[in-house]
Order: C-alpha cells, then sequence, then structure tokens
C-alpha cells in the first residue's frame, strides 16, 4: 500500500505539547494498552483512516513505544451497509473492518486488537464544511467513550487535516 501513501501524503504525527505534559521527549502511544481511535472528520472517503488501518506505512507505529513488533492489528468500525455491498463487503472484512453498532463495537473491544472508529459517521460526512470552518458532530455521539471505559481502552483522538476538503460539497440544495 506504499502507491496510496505516495499519492496521498499521509503521515501520522504525535503533539510535543501533548508529550511535554505527559514528561517525555517523544511522542509515543502506550504499547502495553489496548487502543480506541477517533478518527474526525469524516470525509467522504475518510482517507486519513489509512493512516491508522496501515500503521507502518503511515509512520503510526513509529511513534508506538514498542514499534511494529508490538503493534496488534486495527480493527475498524464502519457503516454496516458498507459491508453489504457485493465483493466490497467482503473485501473491507477482509482488512478487518466491523459493523460500528454498540454489540460490534464491544465485539471488538475484547479482542486484543486496536479499534478505531470515526464518531461523527454520515452526519458529520455530510456536514458542510468551508475552507475556515470544520464541523464536527459528536453531541448525541458518546456511547463510544462508555465503552471504552468498560473494556479498559484508551481513547486516542485524531484529526485528519484537510479530510473535509478532498471533495467539494454542492450547498445550493441545502436549506439557507
Amino acid at each position: 500500500f506504499r502507491p496510496v501513501f505516495k499519492y496521498f501524503p499521509l503521515r501520522a504525527v504525535a503533539s510535543m505539547s501533548v508529550a511535554a505534559s505527559l514528561g517525555v521527549e517523544q511522542p509515543i502511544l502506550p504499547c502495553d494498552r489496548k487502543l480506541l481511535f477517533c478518527y474526525h472528520p469524516h470525509g467522504v472517503y475518510a482517507f486519513g483512516l489509512f493512516t491508522i488501518v496501515f500503521a507502518q506505512n503511515s509512520g503510526l507505529t513509529n511513534i508506538s513505544g514498542g514499534g511494529i513488533r508490538t503493534w496488534p492489528g486495527t480493527l475498524v468500525g464502519v457503516a454496516s451497509a458498507l459491508l453489504h455491498v457485493p465483493l466490497v463487503g467482503t473485501l473491507f472484512s477482509w482488512f478487518g473492518f466491523v459493523p460500528v453498532s454498540r454489540e460490534s463495537l464491544r465485539e471488538a473491544c475484547a479482542t486484543k486488537h486496536h479499534v478505531a472508529m470515526i464518531p461523527g459517521g454520515i452526519g458529520e460526512m455530510a456536514a458542510h464544511h468551508s475552507i475556515k470552518t470544520e464541523t464536527l458532530v459528536l453531541r448525541k455521539r458518546l456511547g463510544f467513550v462508555r465503552i471504552a471505559l468498560e473494556e479498559g481502552r484508551s481513547l486516542v483522538p485524531c484529526y485528519g487535516f484537510g479530510e473535509s476538503r478532498t471533495f467539494v460539497q454542492f450547498t445550493c440544495f441545502q436549506k439557507a
């Protein structure tokens, strides 16, 4: 999948200010914890999510404490409709995509794998974004936080800069 990362220059970067607040020189993800990645915003295709799915190619394993040797793999929560598309659903299942329903998310969190999801979902994807503003949809979508707490998962907020600008949304059909 290196060609994907050549075309879309995706790379994982950890915030130095967060690292400094934790008292470490290098920002690292804890290699001894199960993680729940919460990616924002949901673009049309959510290209930035590939940084989590293909952690070695994006450099994400470089900022994890144990590197690629300790990376357990990642399950990705997606809208269940995506998994029902003929052939595409099977392909996504092979890559570790699972429905993001409450039950499926609990099952995924019970495994040894890291879990990634986009809490804003379709609502966030359809929200109007402009060049100066991003719209995140989270107010009524906090069940994933409860599941993470109950399953002992550390939440890792992720933000994809430029994600909502990969495609232009037409606003002529929206109410003013």
